[in-house]
C-alpha cells in the first residue's frame, strides 16, 4: 500500500512537470542540435567515459548482484514505474487535448526503454526467487537448523496428541475467568514446537504470541503487550466493538505502564492507583478499575476466546520475569483469556525466589508458581529411540555429503560405543542438532586424515562436555601411555586415576559411567586406569596408527587442531601420490616427493609409507622402491636416538619390504636393478645389508638366499670399482664406516686381491696412508647429550683395516715419518685434515701392541 501511494505521488509530480516543461523542450531541441553540431569533437570523450562506467559496472558485478534483488526493492524501480505512469497520463491528456502532445513522439522511445526496464524487473524477481529457493534448499541439505516444527507432518517426537489435548483443555474452560497453563521443559526440549502444534489445533480462538525479549524495561513491556493484544483482537474480529476493545486495551496499557505496580507474594493492591490519562473515547476522570470493567464488558460482548502464548520466560532476567507474571495474574487477568506460558520451571522458580531475603525463601518460587499456574504441564520426554534415529540419519547425511563410506566393522564399532555411552546423554532435539552441526563443520576439515568414527565420538565430548574435552587435549600422556608396558609405574597410574576422577567429579553417576565407556573405547590404554588390569603393549601402536586412531600418538593432535600439524605429512597427500604412481606418471611422482621434502621433510613421509608398506599394490610398491632408492642423500643418518633407527635405516627397511612384494621369479633382477641405481653409493650398501641373509634374521625376513646374493652383488661391485679409482673416494665416504663397508663388500664377493691393489694405489698419493686411516673414524654419540663427535682411532678401527689389508704395510710406511709413542695418545676431537700425525701414532701404538702380544 505504501509503495502504491509513493508511485501515485511520484507519477503525479512527473506528469505536472511534463506539462510545465513541454514548451521549454520544444524551443530547446533546436538549441541542443546546434550544440551537438558545434562541439561534435567531445563525443569520443563521452564514449570513453561510457566504456569506463561499463567496465566499473562489470568489475563490481552490479548487474549480477541486482539479479538477487526482487522488484520494487530498488529506488530506481519506483521512479521508473512512476515516470512511465506519468507518460501514460500525458498520452491520455494529449488525446483529450488537455496537453499539446509535442512530447508523444519522444515518449514512445522512452516508453520502449521503460518496458525493457519492467521486463528486467520481472526477470530479477524470478531470479531472486530461484536463488532464495536454492539457498534455502542448500541450507536444508547442509545445516541442521534449530527451528521449531510448524505442523503435524514434521512431528517426529509424536507430540501432536499432547498438543491437541491442551487445545481441548483450553476449549473446555469457562469464559467467566481466565486460564493460565504452564508448559514446563528444559531448553531445547521442543516447547516452541508444541506451541505451534497447539495453535494449529485452536480453530475458533484469537491467538497471538508475545515475546517479552524485545523490550528493554518494564514499562515498555507492559505497554507493548496491550498494544499487541488489542491488534490481535481487532485483526481477528474487525467489528466495531473489536476496534473499540483495541482502543480500550491500548489506553489500559498506557495507564498501567505509567504506574508503579508493587507485587507482593500473592496479591496486588489496586486501591492506591490513581488515574491521570485521558483519551477521546474515555473521559479524563475514568478510573483504571472502571476502564478494566469496560474491557471485561467488551470481551463478553465480543464473545470470542483469546489465547496468549508467551515463550522463553526462563531466558529473561529476574525483573523481566516478575513483570511477565504481573501481567498474567494481576494486570491482564481477563475473562475469555487463556495464557500458555512456556519455560523451564526450575530456572523461573529460582528467579522468583531470589527476591526474598529471608531464610524461608527456598521454596517460595515454587509456591508462587503454584498460585499463578492453574494447569502445570511438563513436556513429554523425547523418545530415546527417536533421538537415536535422528542422530544416526544425520550422521549418514553428513558422511554422504563428504563422500565418506565406513567399513562395516567401523559402523559396528561406532553404534556399539554410542549406544553404551554418549547415546544416553542426549535428551533433547536441540542437543541432536547442535551435535550434528558440529560434525558438519569438523568432518570436512579432517576428511581422510583421521579415523572418522573416532572423530564423530570425540566431537560429542567437545559439544556436551567441553571441560573434559579440554582436559583430554592438554593431558595426552594420561590417555596414550598407561598400559603400554606390563612394568608401568603403579604410582603413576594411580596419579592418572586421581586426575580423571577429579575432572569427572562434577558429572552425575550415569554421565560418569557413559564417559568411562567412551574413553575406554577411544583410548584402550585407559582401561588400566579404570580397571587396573588391562595392558596394550607397543605392538598395538602400529595398528592404531595405520587406522588413524586418536589413541595413536601420531594422530592425537590432529583431532584437536582440525588440521595436519606442521611438519607432518597429510594422509590425503600420500593417497594422491599412490594414485599418481599407479597411473605411471613418473615425473609427477618425483615432483610430488620433492615438494614434500622441501615442505615437511622426508622423515615423516617414510614413516607414513611404512604404515602401509604391506597393503599397497605390487605395481605401486615396485615404482615407489625405484623412486626411493634414488633419494638416499635426503635420508638423515643422525635423527634416531643415539643414531639408531634413523630415517636412513627406515628407508632401507621400507624398500626391502617393497622388494618382498615382488614375486620370487622377478626379485633377483629387481634387486640388481635397485642396487645399480641407488644413490648415493653407500645407500646401496645399506640395502644390501637388509636383503642379505644372516643368522640374526627370522626366516620370514629373508629376501634372498646366499646364492642369490652372489648373483646380485656384482652389480654393486662394478659401481664400487668405478667410485674408488680416485683417492677422493676416501673423503666422500669418510663417515659412518662407508669406506670400510663398501670395500668389505668388494673383497667378500669380488676378485681376490683387487681391493688390496686399490688401497695400495692410494698409498702412493700424498698422505695416502693417513687419509685411509682417517676414513675409518666414524662418529660417536655422547650418552648424556646425544651430540655426535669424532672418536679416536681405536682397536675397532684397527680390526677393520686388518680385514682389508695387512696392517704391517701401513706401519712400515708410517714409521718412516713418525715416531711410535710409548703410550696411547687419546684425542676425542680428531679433525681428519689436520690430525694425521695423531691418528698415525695411535695406529702405530695399537699395531705394536698387537704384534708384541
Amino acid at each position: 500500500m505504501e509503495r502504491m501511494k509513493e508511485i501515485i505521488l511520484q507519477s503525479s509530480i512527473v506528469f505536472i512537470l511534463l506539462i510545465i516543461i513541454e514548451k521549454l523542450l520544444i524551443s530547446s531541441m533546436n538549441r541542443i542540435s546546434s550544440y551537438i553540431e558545434s562541439y561534435w569533437y567531445f563525443l569520443p570523450f563521452l564514449i570513453v567515459i561510457l566504456f569506463i562506467l561499463l567496465d566499473e559496472i562489470r568489475k563490481r558485478k552490479v548487474i549480477k548482484n541486482t539479479f538477487r534483488i526482487p522488484a520494487f526493492q530498488l529506488r530506481a524501480d519506483t521512479i521508473v514505474i512512476s515516470t512511465l505512469l506519468a507518460f501514460l497520463l500525458y498520452k491520455v491528456a494529449s488525446n483529450f487535448e488537455y496537453a499539446e502532445g509535442t512530447l508523444n513522439r519522444s515518449l514512445v522511445y522512452i516508453g520502449f526503454a521503460g518496458g525493457g526496464y519492467i521486463l528486467w524487473m520481472v526477470i530479477r524477481s524470478i531470479a531472486s526467487y530461484v536463488h532464495k529457493k536454492n539457498k534455502v534448499k542448500g541450507l536444508n541439505e547442509k545445516l541442521f537448523l534449530d527451528y521449531p516444527i510448524e505442523s503435524d507432518k514434521d512431528d517426529q517426537l509424536d507430540r501432536s496428541t499432547f498438543a491437541k489435548r491442551i487445545s481441548t483443555v483450553i476449549g473446555m474452560r469457562g469464559y467467566s475467568e481466565g486460564l493460565v497453563i504452564g508448559l514446563y521443559g528444559e531448553w531445547g526440549s521442543g516447547k516452541t514446537s508444541v506451541l505451534n502444534l497447539i495453535e494449529n489445533s485452536l480453530k475458533d480462538e484469537v491467538v497471538f504470541r508475545f515475546n517479552p525479549w524485545f523490550f528493554e524495561n518494564e514499562k515498555e513491556l507492559i505497554r507493548q503487550f496491550f498494544i499487541q493484544f488489542g491488534m490481535a483482537v481487532r485483526n481477528k474480529g474487525g467489528a466495531e466493538q473489536s476496534i473499540l476493545l483495541e482502543k480500550m486495551l491500548r489506553i489500559y496499557g498506557e495507564k498501567v505502564a505509567s504506574l508503579k505496580v508493587n507485587m507482593g507474594f500473592a496479591s496486588l493492591s489496586i486501591n492506591n492507583i490513581t488515574s491521570f490519562f485521558s483519551e477521546k473515547s474515555v473521559s479524563a476522570d475514568t478510573d483504571i478499575m472502571e476502564l478494566r470493567e469496560l474491557i471485561i464488558e467488551l470481551l463478553e460482548k465480543n464473545g470470542q476466546g483469546i489465547t496468549v502464548f508467551i515463550d522463553d520466560i526462563d531466558r529473561l532476567n529476574r525483573n523481566e520475569t516478575q513483570t511477565v507474571f504481573k501481567l498474567v495474574k494481576l494486570i491482564a487477568d481477563f475473562p475469555y483469556t487463556a495464557y500458555i506460558l512456556a519455560f523451564d520451571d526450575r530456572l523461573v522458580a529460582k528467579s522468583l525466589a531470589n527476591q526474598y531475603e529471608d531464610n524461608s525463601s527456598q521454596n517460595k518460587g515454587d509456591s508462587f508458581l503454584e498460585k499463578i499456574i492453574q494447569v502445570p504441564l511438563h513436556m513429554p520426554p523425547a523418545d530415546p529411540a527417536v533421538l537415536r534415529s535422528m542422530v544416526l540419519s544425520g550422521i549418514d547425511r553428513i558422511l554422504e555429503l563428504n563422500q565418506i563410506e565406513l567399513r562395516k566393522d567401523e559402523v559396528h564399532r561406532f553404534v556399539s560405543t554410542w549406544d553404551r555411552s554418549i547415546g544416553h546423554v542426549i535428551s533433547t532435539p536441540r542437543m541432536v542438532k547442535r551435535y550434528l552441526n558440529s560434525l558438519l563443520f569438523s568432518i570436512p576439515l579432517l576428511n581422510n586424515e583421521v579415523n572418522t568414527v573416532d572423530q564423530i565420538l570425540i566431537e560429542s565430548l567437545r559439544v556436551f562436555y567441553p571441560d573434559l574435552y579440554g582436559f583430554l587435549r592438554l593431558n595426552s600422556d594420561l590417555f596414550l601411555t598407561p598400559g603400554r608396558s606390563g612394568s608401568d609405574d603403579r604410582e603413576k597410574v594411580k596419579q592418572y586415576r586421581e586426575k580423571l576422577q577429579k575432572v569427572m567429579q562434577p558429572y552425575n553417576k550415569e554421565e560418569r559411567l557413559a564417559l568411562e565407556i567412551l574413553l575406554q573405547d577411544l583410548f584402550p590404554r585407559t582401561k588400566l586406569v579404570f580397571t587396573d588390569n588391562t595392558y596394550y603393549g607397543h605392538s598395538w601402536d602400529r595398528g592404531w596408527t595405520k587406522e588413524q586412531r586418536i589413541c595413536s600418538s601420531e594422530y592425537f593432535d590432529r583431532f584437536f587442531k582440525y588440521t595436519v600439524p606442521a611438519g607432518d605429512v597429510p594422509d590425503n597427500w600420500v593417497k594422491n601420490l599412490l594414485t599418481i604412481v599407479e597411473e605411471g606418471q613418473e615425473s609427477e611422482v618425483q615432483n610430488e616427493i620433492n615438494k614434500i621434502i622441501h615442505q615437511q621433510g622426508i622423515s615423516r613421509f617414510i614413516q607414513k609409507l611404512r604404515y602401509i608398506e604391506t597393503s599397497v599394490p605390487i605395481y605401486t610398491a615396485r615404482k615407489l622402491a625405484e623412486t626411493l632408492v634414488m633419494l638416499g642423500s635426503h635420508y638423515s643418518r643422525k635423527d634416531g636416538a643415539f643414531g639408531l633407527v634413523t630415517t636412513w635405516n627406515q628407508a632401507a627397511i621400507l624398500i626391502t619390504n617393497f622388494m618382498k612384494r615382488i614375486s620370487k621369479t622377478e626379485r633377483v633382477d629387481f634387486s640388481k636393478h635397485l642396487l645399480g641405481i641407488a644413490q648415493p653409493l653407500s645407500f646401496s650398501k645399506e640395502i644390501l645389508w637388509w636383503i642379505h641373509p644372516s643368522e640374526k634374521k627370522n626366516i620370514d625376513e629373508v629376501i634372498h638366499t646366499e646364492e642369490e646374493i652372489v648373483e646380485i652383488v656384482p652389480t654393486l661391485i662394478k659401481r664400487i670399482e668405478i667410485a674408488t679409482v680416485e683417492i677422493d673416494f676416501l673423503d666422500q665416504y669418510s663417515t659412518e664406516q662407508d669406506v670400510y663397508g663398501l670395500l668389505w663388500i668388494w673383497k667378500k664377493w669380488g676378485t681376490k686381491g683387487e681391493v688390496e691393489g686399490r688401497i695400495r694405489s692410494w698409498f702412493k698419493e700424498e698422505k695416502g696412508v693417513e687419509r685411509f686411516l682417517c676414513s675409518f673414524l666414524s662418529p660417536s654419540y655422547n650418552l648424556e647429550t646425544g651430540i655426535p663427535h669424532t672418536r679416536p682411532f681405536s682397536k675397532q678401527e684397527y680390526d677393520a683395516v686388518q680385514a682389508l689389508i695387512p696392517p704391517d704395510e701401513l706401519y712400515h710406511q708410517l714409521e718412516a715419518k713418525y715416531e711410535c709413542p710409548a703410550d696411547y695418545i687419546e684425542d676425542t676431537d680428531i679433525e681428519n685434515n689436520s690430525s694425521y700425525k695423531r691418528v698415525a701414532q695411535q695406529f702405530m701404538w695399537i699395531h705394536r701392541n698387537q704384534v708384541g702380544g
